[in-house]
């Protein structure tokens, strides 16, 4: 998805997050290492739904696989 029809998508959504009182989390998955516009994406999301969204820390290994 791009950054603008996340930025869409995610503009109507924030009315309808505020009805569901905290009952709603929001998560980009695996996708996101695909996605050019991914730092814009965390960035609108970090900022606009806080309390619904979840961001990984993409600093841990997910293939579990370590240097020596």
């Amino acid at each position: 998805m791009s950054y603008d029809d996340y930025y869409l998508c995610l503009s109507k959504l924030i009315p309808v997050f505020d009805k569901l009182n905290d009952e709603i989390s929001i998560t980009l998955g695996n996708e996101i290492f695909c996605n050019r516009d991914i730092k814009k994406i965390i960035d609108y999301s970090t900022e606009n739904i806080p309390r619904y969204f979840f961001y990984h820390d993409f600093s841990v290994p997910t293939t579990k696989i370590r240097k020596s």
